[in-house]
């Protein structure tokens, strides 16, 4: 009887044993297999839709101005360096014009704030007005004291005033010239007549702006 029971028990392992490792595990591997397949081309069908890249959207509105940058660098110390504002001076009165050369002409226009030193491009208008025929000229110049002479800037205007041929009652000159002051200075503004007397100059305007660089070309 126990020898029965033995061989029926073992006859039982081995069945559970053979259909475990037949028909059971062949089909989970077949499953697990199967299941890696589906996610791998899953997967794959995911990255490939990922990698394609749609068409580009419309240009979004532009952003706020940013903050104003940080002011630059000054010059060193006595050198104000070039300026971006001008000096204006002008003068409203009829000057009468009394000489008659330039070694001692009429100063029409004198300020009283000097240039520092420094380079300056200069440009100034001159009313002139006359009766008799004579030649008006005007010209920039260097103010300096009483009795002495200062330089003279660019290149002289005129005109002929008077009621002759050619001539006219009243015109406007214009100068433009440069200045390089090595230890600063006054623009005067200075005319004389030839071949008559009695014209008069002003009003007029003188505007001075400070350069970095002045530099004559040919």
């Amino acid at each position: 009887m126990k020898e029965r029971l033995a061989v029926a028990i073992s006859a039982a392992a081995l069945f559970v044993a053979l259909l475990g490792t037949t028909s059971l595990g062949e089909a989970a591997r077949d499953v697990a297999r199967s299941g890696a397949d589906v996610a791998k081309k899953a997967t794959g069908q995911k990255a490939a839709a990922r990698g394609r890249r749609g068409p580009r959207g419309p240009r979004g509105r532009r952003g706020p101005r940013g903050f104003l940058g940080a002011p630059g660098e000054k010059g060193e110390r006595g050198d104000p360096g070039p300026s971006n504002n001008a000096y204006d001076f002008q003068w409203t009165a009829q000057v009468l014009i009394t000489s008659a050369t330039p070694n001692s002409p009429t100063i029409v226009a004198a300020p009283s704030t000097a240039l520092g030193a420094g380079k300056y491009a200069v440009s100034a208008q001159v009313a002139v007005e006359g009766t008799s025929d004579g030649v008006v000229y005007c010209r920039g110049r260097e103010g300096r004291p009483p009795g002495q002479a200062g330089q003279y800037f660019g290149q002289p205007a005129s005109v002929r005033v008077g009621p002759g041929v050619g001539s006219v009652r009243a015109a406007t000159l214009t100068l433009s010239f440069g200045v390089d002051f090595t230890q600063g200075g006054v623009v005067n503004i200075v005319c004389w007549e030839t071949g008559a007397t009695g014209a008069t100059a002003g009003p007029g305007q003188i505007l001075v702006m400070r350069v970095s660089e002045l530099t004559t070309i040919s």
